[in-house]
């Protein structure tokens, strides 16, 4: 690395020079400010360089050695005596890579054979070469120096790597450049607002062109103070590098985790494992891949019941500070001591309140692993829990694709009809080889459907579309016009007169194209002609770089309301997923069923319920008029749930409610070759047809939409259907959930449907 930060300053355009008179005139300025109390100090310091004029001007390095012992005596005025032996820090010359000064402890770290301090991992990552960061650096220093700032200097993180690959440390470089003259000779400063920004851009090239620093002069010297930062630098690494995909899975990726732990805690010679909790825990080999006792010749389940089990079951960390030869007695601490184990400690990873993981930290030192470990790596605790369940979730889902090879996605209700038909299908194929996996039927189910469609948004989204687009024309449009104003460039009239057209289209409405058209137009012929401008004129920048600083950076185009519109549409979609999921797991206890649900714009399920569906349990007309009730009750929380999700909906949308009525039983087939669930048989296929149309359906004579915002609609086709809910519909208005009259009412009919009727009332939000 010395050789490369070598080449790097010698390739520098300017002089860099070292010289004490910025330290002498500072400490100058200091004397004279009245009552400092380290005048005399300072007085002795500067009386001692008397009689040294060669160390007044730029000093060779003829002069540095020569006069070592004064140069010495001068740092104290930067770094006290009493500093000497807890400071880390150093002096060196401005873009040199030696120091002329360090301190006692810097010397005893830093100059040992063998050590050299080197950037940090998570430095490089966002580091240019060398070259460009000194340039840029120095343009800090003159920006600083010319304006008589204080600049903001960016984290220096260096690597005081271990050889051994046992414990890394790192540091934190702090550079101060306030001894450091320069010298700029007839060059033009660029003004202050427009060289800051070229700074915070790190737009080199543009720096090199408008302000080249040939000639310049750096004089002066530039000190350094380091403080250790190992155990925070660790942990930020480590958690950047726990985000990756497969970080607990590859072994490079494993062992860069535990060679940071390792250095967290500071102890060379820790073993590191971890121990997953599939959904079959016992047995499971690939529960203990990853754990330092994956070689434990007993069988897994008995580490589990040994050890394991009371840290998943009550999540608090286990220790022994010192393992001891239990000779026989206990076989998991017999193994451990004899593979040279002597403290151990296993700490409970969570998601949520549920153990998913125990992380095992091992020492062959006693006392090395306690209480303490788990508080300096707390921080890391939830990153490793989220690497830890996307890493079981990884195998999981491999087991539920196999699964899925041979059947489908299996509800839980229903998984023990699958297990049966699995089974009868091993079982005749042991016979004759020929056999196929049966299809799967429930007779005589009774079917529940419910949806909570958002309305309107069809609409919401193209007014979101056209809303983004209309104000992207417009910070184009006024960018053109400045352009034009200022110098009578045609190309620009034309662009402009072409955005205006496009602009009035769009309000007129969107057609299918459009969009595509007008971004291929703004991005491959507007967008170069600006990036053009920027680099020939500096008039224009203003106008253009608000134009560029509105887009969204990921697509290349004003993103604003569209995202609002989909942020509010998962927001609701996630809200009332969340909340079907949470209530569904109390209906199963009703009487256990089929459910699905369906994310689009809003939210669709369907429920199936019938003694064919379950297995010793007797099934009756009740629950199914429990779950019925259920459900009504549920369609009024989830509007009030919508309606309280207002507030926090950039774009307001609404749901409108509608449930289903289907008194007749249905049969249910699972298909084999389609691996899907479907009604059999054509009576039961209307069924399936009236809910894919009933959301559009219209109150016949008046033409209305039946389904509205804040108002539950109730879809039936019998007498008795009506009868059954409008008492339901009038038990809720009892309990508080409806009000105003009871709507009836004769629906359009629709392709293929005909004879639909509907109840609507109000929800009370």
């Amino acid at each position: 690395m010395r050789e490369e930060v070598m080449k790097a300053y010698a390739a520098l355009p300017f002089t860099a020079e070292l010289s004490f008179e910025p330290l002498f005139r500072n400490a100058r300025s200091m004397m004279s400010v009245s009552g400092n109390q380290y005048s005399r100090q300072i007085s002795k310091i500067l009386d001692s360089m008397e009689g040294k004029e060669v160390l007044r001007g730029v000093v060779s390095s003829e002069n540095l050695q020569r006069y070592s012992d004064e140069i010495n005596f001068l740092m104290r005025l930067v770094f006290p005596d009493l500093d000497d032996a807890e400071c880390i820090c150093k002096a060196q010359a401005p873009f040199t890579h030696d120091h002329i000064f360090a301190t006692t402890r810097y010397r005893q770290m830093f100059e040992e054979p063998g050590v050299e301090l080197e950037l940090s991992e998570s430095l490089l990552m966002g580091l240019g070469d060398l070259y460009s960061e000194n340039l840029l650096f120095a343009y800090t220093m003159l920006f600083d120096i010319y304006y008589q700032l204080n600049h903001e200097m960016a984290e220096v993180i260096m690597k005081m790597p271990d050889r051994q690959q046992k414990v890394d440390r790192y540091f934190l470089a702090d550079y101060s450049f306030r001894f450091v003259d320069v010298d700029a000779g007839g060059l033009k400063i660029l003004e202050r607002e427009q060289f800051s920004r070229m700074l915070i851009m790190r737009d080199r090239e543009t720096l090199e062109r408008l302000m080249p620093l040939d000639g310049v002069s750096f004089k002066g010297l530039i000190t350094v103070r380091f403080s250790e930062v190992t155990e925070k630098e660790n942990i930020s690494q480590l958690k950047s590098e726990l985000v990756e995909n497969g970080s607990l899975r590859r072994k490079h990726n494993i062992a860069a985790v535990k060679h940071r732990l390792r250095s967290i805690l500071k102890i060379e010679d820790l073993r590191v494992g971890l121990v997953l909790r599939y959904r079959v825990t016992q047995g499971n080999r690939e529960a203990i891949s990853r754990s330092v006792l994956r070689d434990y010749p007993g069988k897994a389940a008995g580490l589990f019941e040994e050890i394991y089990a009371q840290v998943f079951k009550n999540g608090e960390p286990y220790f022994i500070t010192e393992i001891i030869q239990c000779k026989g007695h206990n076989g998991f601490v017999d193994y451990l001591y004899r593979e040279g184990a002597r403290s151990l400690g296993l700490i409970p990873l969570k998601d949520g309140d549920m153990v998913i993981a125990v992380l095992e930290l091992l020492s062959d030192t006693k006392d090395m692993i306690s209480s303490n470990s788990v508080r300096k790596l707390a921080e890391l605790f939830p990153v490793l829990s989220v690497a830890v369940r996307r890493e079981m979730s990884r195998l999981e889902s491999r087991m539920d694709r196999v699964i899925k090879d041979y059947c489908t996605a299996i509800h839980p209700s229903v998984s023990w009809r699958f297990e049966e038909a699995a089974y009868n299908f091993l079982s005749s194929n042991g016979e004759d080889g020929e056999s196929r996996f049966e299809d799967i039927v429930f007779p005589d189910v009774y079917p529940l459907y419910g949806s909570m469609d958002i309305r309107s948004s069809s609409d919401e989204r193209n007014q979101a579309i056209q809303d983004d687009l209309l104000k992207q024309l417009d910070f184009a449009s006024q960018a053109l016009s400045a352009i034009y104003r200022n110098r009578a460039i045609p190309i620009a009239d034309y662009y402009y007169t072409t955005l205006a057209r496009y602009a009035a289209a769009v309000c007129e409405g969107l057609n299918s194209g459009d969009e595509i058209n007008i971004i291929e137009f703004l991005q491959q012929r507007v967008e170069p002609f600006f990036r053009y401008l920027c680099k020939t004129s500096e008039k224009y920048t203003a106008k253009i770089d608000k134009y560029f600083m509105e887009m969204n950076p990921e697509m290349g185009v004003i993103y604003q309301r569209r995202r609002d519109y989909e942020e509010s549409v998962s927001l609701l979609n996630r809200s009332l997923t969340t909340f079907l999921d949470q209530e569904e797991v109390r209906a199963q206890k009703i009487f256990p069923h089929y459910f699905e649900k369906y994310r689009t714009d809003g939210v669709e399920y369907n429920i199936y319920v019938g003694e064919s569906m379950v297995r010793d349990v007797k099934f009756d007309d009740v629950q199914l008029k429990n779950l019925r009730v259920w459900q009504v009750i549920k369609m009024c929380e989830m509007v009030r749930l919508t309606e309280s999700l207002l507030p926090k909906l950039k774009v307001k949308l609404s749901c409108s409610p509608l449930i289903l009525v289907h008194s007749a039983p249905l049969t249910i087939l699972f298909r084999v070759d389609e691996k899907r669930f479907e009604v059999e048989g054509t009576y039961n296929i209307r069924y399936e047809i009236i809910k894919k149309r009933i959301d559009k359906s219209r109150i016949l004579g008046s033409g209305e939409r039946l389904t509205r915002p804040g108002m539950l609609s109730v879809i039936y086709t019998q007498d008795k259907e009506w009868r059954e809910y409008t008492s339901y519909l009038e038990y809720l208005a009892d309990k508080g959930l409806i009000e105003g009259e009871i709507e009836n009412h004769v629906l359009e009919d629709l392709q293929g449907v005909h004879g639909l009727r509907a109840l609507r009332v109000k929800v009370i939000v």
